[in-house]
């Protein structure tokens, strides 16, 4: 929303809106334990798993450990879908002006190549774990630890793929070990760029 209709964005998404958002959090985590306990009413609460894998496919019903593992693989789906938003939108922009900005280099391929791996990592464990709950399929102990390191396989990743390609982080990184770096005029970072382009295509469209 922030790209594509900054005006709606802007008059919806107010700081306080913000604070609000930010003070449900701990409301959120207490609801969703109270509905894990809930969960196990009835004839969920009899159930016994013996593999002792994940504590939310032991302890509580299908319908919670199919929202649970649903949940965190949609948070990463979104995050996909608003830079591919993002990407899209900034290549209509420089279609549209003929600027520089926007081009190639900003990495937003990058970031959605990461992206798309995170999302089919993450869900890994996911369709491990609830193809055991359900009673689809058996795995191991080692399928299960394989796939339960996949996030802190993609974790250090993408810490990797950071440092080479951001310099500010490089830079930081050197200055607590104390390391002097050549200072480089720094290049305009991605929204910077999305922005600049945003006001060029309106300046084109007002002087047409």
């Amino acid at each position: 929303m922030a790209v594509a209709r900054p005006a709606v964005y802007k008059r919806v998404c107010t700081q306080n809106f913000k604070y609000i958002l930010a003070g449900m959090v701990p409301v959120w985590g207490v609801l969703t334990i109270v509905a894990a306990g809930v969960s196990v009413i009835g004839a969920d609460g009899d159930r016994v798993v013996g593999t002792r894998h994940c504590a939310i496919i032991t302890s509580t019903s299908r319908w919670y450990a199919t929202f649970h593992f649903t949940f965190i693989v949609l948070a990463y789906v979104i995050a996909f879908v608003s830079t591919l938003v993002v990407w899209a939108t900034r290549r209509v922009m420089t279609n549209l002006t003929k600027s520089k900005f926007g081009s190639q280099d900003d990495k937003l391929g990058m970031i959605l190549a990461m992206s798309g791996t995170s999302i089919v990592l993450l869900a890994s464990p996911a369709v491990v774990m609830l193809t055991i709950r359900w009673d689809i399929t058996e795995w191991g102990d080692i399928e299960v630890a394989v796939t339960y390191a996949m996030p802190g396989f993609l974790s250090v990743v993408n810490t990797i793929i950071a440092f080479r390609f951001r310099k500010e982080l490089r830079a930081q990184f050197y200055h607590l070990l104390g390391i002097k770096s050549t200072h480089k005029k720094s290049e305009p970072s991605m929204f910077t760029r999305t922005t600049l382009t945003t006001r060029r295509h309106t300046t084109v469209h007002h002087l047409s």
